[in-house]
């Protein structure tokens, strides 16, 4: 089997799969990775090997052992009924990528999403694309999720040889993590507990899925509920800075640089840890009628800065994200302690009148 990596590419419909190409291509190095199209790949592999169709082990085997590269991520469409060469759907290749472990996107080009849709979907052994994202957001998210899969395994590949170490420590040091947070981390594993567990802790098995859970527990739990890592909106409502000025105004950014997330899935979007901007802002000194925050910006020669305001109550100071709206709001106009978001969130809650509207739904 050839050495060139590649992305495997499931989509049904030409347009939507030139589309999507053309999109990813503008973000990808094609120097380091293949982007190719699963028919291409089926129709590269000697197809007359598959008289009895495309079944579940010939999916599997051209994933696993092709004659042009290794696979190293899978994007999928959620509705392939359109293929005419054969029948295969969404479900059958998530099963085989969590077999071989090989990560996996999936999105779709028919459904107009809504956020609270999108929780429902949710899925641990994958990673659910916005549908709502233009081509270009979509096509970007594309890349760096492969980027942040790649990178967590070669941190992961440093500490095989070691005595097995558990995923919290693990994906602390994939992280660069201050070890303030790890504690913190803990508090998001409830839900992934039965799939480490349940994941073969045999060496070569585990250092093939492994690095694979790592990253959809990351995305999927610590980056999509703020706590430890905090989004923009996120920060900016912790620091109680207006969130137009804080993307604006790169003096106040530069200020909480040293609090900056660089690790795997980075290249999204920002995000800030916790625990570094709390140690930036008790090295601000007190002074009277301020919070510590607005000592710290003052004494870096900023003053006017405009507050974050509560997307709920319409007021002044904010603290908190709604994890359905992605707008700031305070404590006291939004719910928390929600059993589906992890203890260690703890900056995210759900806006009073949202909830009001979708605890029915929710069955509360």
């Amino acid at each position: 089997m050839a050495s060139q990596s590649l992305i495997v590419l499931f989509e049904d419909t030409p347009k939507n799969l030139q589309r999507i190409r053309n999109g990813i291509l503008k973000f990808l190095s094609t120097s380091d990775v293949i982007l190719i199209d699963f028919l291409e790949l089926f129709n590269s592999d000697n197809q007359t090997k598959y008289k009895t169709g495309l079944s579940f082990d010939v999916v599997e085997g051209i994933l696993e052992n092709n004659a042009i590269g290794i696979v190293e991520m899978v994007i999928v469409d959620v509705d392939l009924s359109q293929y005419k060469e054969f029948s295969i759907n969404e479900p059958v290749i998530s099963n085989i990528c969590d077999k071989l472990g090989i990560p996996i996107c999936v999105y779709s080009t028919q459904v107009d999403e809504s956020e609270i849709e999108r929780i429902k979907n949710w899925s641990e052994k994958s990673i659910i694309l916005n549908r709502n994202q233009d081509i270009t957001v979509l096509s970007k998210h594309c890349v760096a999720i492969y980027r942040g899969f790649k990178k967590i395994r070669e941190e992961f590949g440093k500490f095989t040889a070691k005595k097995f170490q558990g995923p919290i420590e693990l994906l602390a040091k994939v992280m660069d993590a201050p070890n303030s947070a790890e504690a913190q981390m803990a508090l998001y594993e409830t839900g992934y507990f039965s799939v480490f567990s349940k994941s073969v802790v045999e060496s070569e098995a585990r250092n093939r899925t492994f690095p694979i859970l790592l990253g959809y527990w990351l995305f999927n739990s610590l980056l999509r509920f703020p706590g430890v890592l905090l989004n923009d909106i996120a920060t900016a409502s912790y620091l109680n800075i207006d969130l137009e000025e804080f993307r604006r105004n790169k003096k106040v950014r530069e200020i909480f640089d040293d609090a900056m997330y660089d690790g795997p899935f980075s290249d999204i979007t920002s995000f800030w840890w916790k625990d570094r901007l709390d140690e930036r802002i008790a090295t601000a000194e007190v002074e009277k009628n301020m919070s510590d925050v607005q000592a710290l910006l003052k004494s870096e020669g900023i003053r006017q800065v405009p507050p974050a305001r509560c997307i709920e109550g319409e007021h002044d100071g904010a603290g908190f994200y709604c994890i359905i709206t992605k707008e700031a709001v305070c404590e006291k106009h939004s719910v928390g302690n929600i059993s589906w978001i992890p203890a260690g969130a703890v900056i995210s809650r759900i806006k009073k009148s949202k909830w009001d509207e979708l605890g029915p739904w929710f069955g509360f």
